[in-house]
């Protein structure tokens, strides 16, 4: 918004009852909140729907190339953290 564009507002505003600026303001902040929340919502969408463009898209080469998938075969391995469990034992390992 230009200066001038803003400053005109604001003169327009001065010129209204003290209660009616009141409403004015709650409806700029209620239409500004209703905004940022379509926003935030609009940009997780489009995270997931760029997420999704990228899985199609690298499907083939996942299903085609195995060494892509080698260490997916230790998903259902269990998980050690080696700091944690070596902190548990007295000593950190310095990895």
């Amino acid at each position: 918004m230009s200066a001038q564009i803003e400053s005109e507002i604001l003169e327009h505003l001065k010129c209204l009852p003290v209660t009616e600026q009141l409403k004015v303001v709650e409806s700029l902040a209620r239409q500004l909140r209703e905004d940022v929340q379509l926003y935030a919502g609009q940009g997780a969408q489009d995270t997931g729907e760029k997420l999704a463009r990228a899985a199609i898209a690298l499907r083939e080469d996942y299903l085609g190339d195995k060494e892509l998938t080698a260490f997916s075969a230790l998903d259902r391995e269990p998980f050690v953290n080696l700091r944690f469990a070596g902190a548990a034992r007295g000593y950190i390992l310095k990895l």
